[in-house]
């Protein structure tokens, strides 16, 4: 599958089909230094697709013991089979075992198989097994197509019947009866519960209304013989469950209540017929069992009676309490020690028991408190120090500490209350005047936050609290020259303290000066060579500079004398991921993420890499995980909320992003971010509350203008737009902002022509790839390639670092079939970036046309950076069948299709391929739903060939 830019007014926002993102640059920001204190799918092989084809057969024929076992001798040759992993959850749930029906849709899930390919048979499991909170939990409607969501509604509904919740049950079929109002299904989920609640003729009713639907339906002749069994009418049950099994072999619940029927009538011998004929189908059945039983007890054999309950028992072990400790003075003395060796979760543990023998002990309260603000549980933390705050109404500490948990809550209001009484009780001492500082800024009066730390700072000149807080400040506010000054004068007062020499580096990292920093970080290891910040940050240098074996060995030095050390398992992981190596990546984050004080940063981390692995599974995973960690973390809310994006669950991403909103407070960056997270998850309220408040504390915040422009653009609302464009070249003479804006606006009118002299003044103004490429488009769509391509390649030979302008000329040359030049262009890009999954994508696609066998090596190193992404495992298959290689290919093919199912492209490549390898059958069906769908791609005119050669 071919990746090509889309031509868009947002030139900084490309996409790939299949929507793969580009991999995110190490960048050296403040706040991301220390301040001290899957296999890829072409592995499928020969042997594995032969096993999964016969046991697709077998499966087709009903033989799900039989498919069980090829599939299982499929995941032997490939474990990470995809394909494999569905039927086998299929298979083994007709088999009666949900337990291992789930493990293997788990197993799926996490290797990337999209949801709505197994989120029924997942909800089934669940239910079988009795795990209805877990289907609640994990089984929703949002962004699957309106037929699965009427069946996931359904089993939602079916769950809060047993949990008991009936009116809950009603409105969940109700919600399913709207989406769907001629369902069969919904009516017999309604009859079911209006059985349960002893409203048979309401439910027959349904019953019969759902019969004249789908006068197939099994399980609604399952339900009319259940009507007919309570009725008394014998006759009308066993036809009715006979008809029921008859349509469908596989529905246990008939064939069991058929049995216990029989049993009843001691009809005893077909009930016994029926029950082995269960246990084929089914081996794992419990139901079974305990029919077997009842049997039994009939023909008075006690030891088959006791055998067949122990095949229906389950032991579960239950997890021993932990010891009430005696001696309090042991726990204290546990704990603080623990606090001091950086040991959180155990001082945690001991200090908790301590005080609950102990309340309001001042120095363990504090301790568990700075624990749970650590830690972000805020609500424990101001119920801790708010109590003993009343027996020590003026300890600057214990206020000083509430402030801090108020701020991490937001509630800047009652921080800064607290922190002026703790500068008044402390006769305004530098370090409360700073926290003081801070809780204004939180507020939003960004003046009075600096004038507080600067009084702090000139109060005791050097002071290391108050100096620290305003180099961080005046680094935020862009001004490195005043933060330098400021760290530099703390360092000359206290030139031995590693923590603020430390922090010397980290300030100079930030304001570009690597020399000082690395001058700084090198001192801090002369006279503390076991401070771990200090090597830690001299490694982010070293990969900032191009240098990854020098700062691999410094990392690996760093876990040898501190193998916890999380911050160092995370720069491991970004070391990998600048090398392109996808799987130690993934490996060193879920090493950080074991680390409690790196696990909210690490997973935040985690997520965006499945997420640009085009793994939304494992990333919605991971992100549900981490927010169960830190809640108020606002990467971790953003995190999930690409997440949720991602998975089309555009509902839940805005609940999120409203939690975000309430922490983002006054600050720019995260309100920016904020505002384009709630563009992407269609709330344009939200993003224009974001920007506002943005624009309210900063009214000349450039970033923020121009999204607020563009978001108007995108919106059609070209009259409050061109106003603000015009605003905005007037306070940003020198930018090239408005003039690009300008561009964007003509375009938008549909004056493209028009467009070409504002991105060339914006170009005089800027070089500014974005509007280079703007340019270019603009050419494309007056329909003159050739000069779009001609300017782009002279801009380009003036910039020639500007690899967005280079990606944009490749795809331009594919476009128009110079594949000699686009293979040129790719190639450079890769030597640029040896991990870029969508230059690879490409140079397979291109090399494929060339009918060079290097196709293939292009491809599976594509994979091996995006090992999930559905667009890559389809190149890596159709490469496979038009290489001969038809049995990898129709596996890789089938792995593409169950990651994104919606893609026609790949639809097509696996029905050409099947084919090919005389799965004509299904080829016909794959091609009939492809071209029924009436929607154009690129192979629409072979598909269509294709279907004519196969015939009906």
């Amino acid at each position: 599958m071919v990746w090509i830019q889309r031509g868009a007014a947002d030139a900084r926002r490309p996409y790939y089909r299949h929507g793969l993102q580009r991999g995110l640059a190490v960048v050296l920001v403040v706040f991301g230094f220390s301040i001290g204190v899957s296999t890829p799918s072409s592995a499928v092989d020969a042997e594995g697709s032969r096993y999964y084809e016969d046991a697709l057969v077998r499966f087709e024929r009903n033989e799900f013991p039989a498919a069980v076992i090829q599939l299982k001798n499929a995941l032997k040759s490939d474990p990470n089979m995809l394909a494999a992993h569905v039927l086998l959850g299929k298979a083994l749930l007709r088999t009666g075992d949900p337990g291992a029906a789930e493990v293997s849709f788990d197993q799926a899930l996490k290797l990337g198989v999209n949801r709505a390919e197994v989120i029924v048979p997942l909800s089934q499991a669940l239910a079988a097994q009795g795990k209805f909170d877990a289907l609640l939990d994990r089984v929703s409607p949002a962004g699957l197509p309106r037929p699965l969501q009427v069946d996931v509604l359904i089993a939602r509904g079916n769950a809060q019947v047993m949990k008991g919740n009936l009116t809950a049950a009603q409105r969940t079929y109700e919600e399913a009866r709207v989406l769907d109002p001629n369902s069969a299904s919904v009516r017999l989920a309604q009859a079911k519960l209006l059985l349960q609640q002893g409203d048979t003729s309401r439910a027959s009713a349904l019953v019969e209304e759902a019969l004249k639907i789908a006068p197939d339906a099994g399980s609604g002749w399952n339900l009319r013989a259940s009507l007919a069994h309570l009725k008394g009418d014998v006759r009308g049950a066993l036809t009715g469950y006979e008809k029921a099994i008859a349509l469908n072999l596989s529905d246990v619940d008939a064939r069991v209540a058929q049995v216990g029927l029989l049993i009843d009538l001691g009809r005893l011998q077909e009930a016994q017929r029926g029950i082995d004929e269960l246990q084929s189908i089914s081996p794992r059945e419990p139901r079974a069992a305990y029919l077997r039983a009842v049997i039994a007890g009939r023909n008075n054999d006690a030891e088959a009676v006791r055998t067949a309950l122990v095949d229906v028992v389950t032991l579960v072990d239950g997890a021993p309490k932990g010891l009430v400790a005696q001696y309090p003075q042991l726990l204290l003395v546990g704990g603080l020690s623990h606090f001091g060796l950086g040991n959180h979760e155990k001082a945690k543990e001991y200090l908790v028991l301590f005080l609950a023998q102990n309340p309001g002990h001042p120095g363990a309260t504090k301790v568990v408190a700075s624990l749970y603000i650590d830690a972000g549980d805020t609500t424990r933390a101001i119920a801790m120090l708010e109590s003993v705050r009343k027996a020590a109404p003026n300890d600057p500490q214990i206020l000083s500490l509430l402030a801090a948990a108020y701020m991490l809550d937001r509630r800047y209001t009652l921080a800064a209350g607290v922190l002026e009484q703790a500068v008044t009780i402390s006769g305004g001492a530098a370090d409360v005047r700073a926290d003081y500082g801070v809780s204004l800024l939180g507020l939003g009066q960004g003046e009075l936050g600096l004038a507080q730390l600067q009084q702090a700072f000139s109060k005791d000149p050097g002071q290391a609290r108050a100096g620290v807080a305003l180099a961080g400040l005046y680094l935020k506010h862009d001004q490195p020259k005043k933060a330098i000054e400021v760290i530099d004068a703390v360092v000359r007062r206290e030139p031995d303290n590693v923590a603020v020499v430390n922090m010397q580096g980290v300030v100079h990292a930030a304001a570009g000066d690597r020399g000082g920093a690395r001058a700084a970080y090198e001192r801090v290891l002369s006279l503390n060579s076991r401070f771990h910040a200090a090597r830690l940050n001299l490694a982010r240098l070293d990969l900032a500079e191009g240098k990854p074996d020098v700062a691999r060995e410094r990392l690996n030095e760093l876990l040898k004398g501190d193998p916890r050390n999380g911050e160092a398992m995370f720069e491991f992981a970004l070391l990998e991921e600048q090398a392109g190596n996808g799987a130690e990546t993934v490996r060193w984050l879920e090493k950080a993420m074991t680390v409690p004080r790196q696990a909210a940063h690490a997973g935040a981390r985690l997520t965006d890499v499945f997420l640009r692995q085009r793994d939304v599974g494992r990333a919605l995973t991971v992100s549900r995980q981490t927010l169960t960690i830190a809640p108020k973390d606002l990467s971790v809310l953003f995190a999930r909320s690409r997440a949720l994006i991602a998975a089309g669950d555009s509902g839940t991403a805005r609940l999120t992003l409203k939690d975000a909103s309430a922490l983002a407070a006054f600050n720019p960056g995260p309100n920016l971010e904020l505002a384009r997270l709630q563009l992407a998850a269609r709330d344009r309220d939200g993003a224009l509350y974001s920007l506002d408040r943005i624009l309210k504390a900063q009214p000349g915040y450039l970033p923020a203008l121009v999204l607020l422009t563009e978001l108007e653009l995108g919106n059609g609302e070209y009259s409050k737009a061109e106003p603000r464009i015009r605003n905005i070249n007037e306070r940003f003479p020198t930018k090239g902002a408005g003039e690009r804006l300008m561009g964007d606006l003509v375009v938008a009118r549909g004056q493209v022509n028009a467009a070409i002299p504002h991105y060339r003044a914006a170009l005089a103004k800027d070089k500014d790839a974005a509007a280079a490429i703007r340019l270019y488009r603009a050419h494309l769509l007056a329909g003159d390639a050739p000069k779009g391509l001609a300017f782009l390649e002279h801009w380009f030979r003036d910039n020639p670092g500007e690899s967005a302008v280079l990606r944009t000329l490749a795809d331009g040359y594919l476009r128009t079939g110079n594949l000699a030049a686009a293979r040129t262009s790719y190639d450079r890009l890769l030597e640029r970036r040896r991990d870029d999954a969508a230059v690879l994508n490409n140079l397979a696609q291109v090399a494929l046309r060339q009918g060079d066998k290097s196709a293939l090596d292009y491809a599976e190193n594509a994979l091996r950076v995006a090992p999930a992404d559905p667009g890559v495992i389809d190149t890596v298959g159709w490469v496979l069948v038009q290489q001969g290689q038809l049995d990898r290919g129709v596996g890789v093919l089938r792995d593409a299709r169950l990651r994104d199912p919606n893609s026609l492209e790949i639809r097509y490549h696996l029905a050409a391929a099947l084919a090919q390898a005389g799965r004509e059958a299904e080829a016909r069906i794959l091609l009939k739903e492809i071209l029924a769908i009436g929607v154009a791609f690129d192979q629409m005119d072979d598909a269509r060939k294709l279907q004519r050669q196969l015939g009906p």
